[in-house]
């Protein structure tokens, strides 16, 4: 039997929830703004949610320093760019977590895309 197929790393189950989350936490992220207590704490909570997605994208197989170059440069910029500028006063208004997720998740599924598809052209020219 081969193996040639590859499972990807984040499904369209882990997606969905991760994606939900982000939007949750952006959603809050704005009520606070309109209450005008999330000047104070919006800091905090986008910390605590660059942390939280940095694991669950750990867990979930996507690494931020292990992959080819133009990968790697694209998915260090957007994850680590898109939250620190979720941390500017004025850009923090637009949902960057829910932006920053979704462009990281789109990344990675590229990169699924691509390994399978060396996967199985390497596995095609064995068979020769």
């Amino acid at each position: 039997m081969e193996e040639t197929t590859q499972k990807e790393r984040i499904g369209k189950g882990s997606a969905f929830l991760l994606l939900s989350v982000a939007g949750l936490i952006d959603g809050m992220q704005a009520l606070l703004t309109f209450l005008v207590i999330g000047i104070f704490f919006n800091p905090f909570i986008t910390i605590f949610a660059w942390l939280m997605f940095f694991v669950w994208f750990k867990i979930l197989g996507v690494t931020f320093l292990d992959s080819g170059a133009r990968m790697l440069l694209k998915k260090v910029v957007v994850f680590f760019g898109g939250m620190f500028m979720e941390m500017a006063p004025l850009i923090n208004v637009l949902p960057m977590i829910t932006i920053t997720i979704a462009l990281t998740i789109t990344i990675t599924r590229t990169e699924d895309r691509i390994r399978q598809k060396a996967g199985r052209e390497v596995g095609k020219k064995g068979k020769k």
